[in-house]
């Protein structure tokens, strides 16, 4: 896939889409290997180091399970959000807005 960014941004075109590239004639062996292709992910540096330390911290007992699990069950009964919290965190939105 292929990202350019806001700037390029044009007006419509047809379902394929301009920048999509025509197939090409390809033997059977071609066909069987192309169909068998695997996806592949690679991790920034900061990625792996961000990994490990949430490794690091469950391991060191950093995160703190039990309220983990309550502020789990609060959202999942819908009672977690209030009115009160919605306000504060409002309010500091907009200080952090205005500087």
């Amino acid at each position: 896939m292929n990202i350019y960014g806001t700037q390029f941004v044009h007006g419509p075109h047809a379902l394929s889409g301009p920048h999509t590239s025509k197939p090409q004639q390809t033997s059977t062996s071609q066909q069987a290997a192309s169909t068998q292709a695997k996806d592949e992910v690679t991790l920034s540096s900061a990625a792996q180091q961000a990994s490990h330390t949430t490794e690091a911290s469950a391991s060191n007992g950093e995160i703190r399970f039990d309220l983990v699990n309550r502020l789990r069950m609060e959202i999942a009964a819908g009672t977690y959000e209030t009115p009160e919290k919605l306000d504060t965190a409002l309010e500091k939105m907009l200080v952090s807005i205005g500087g």
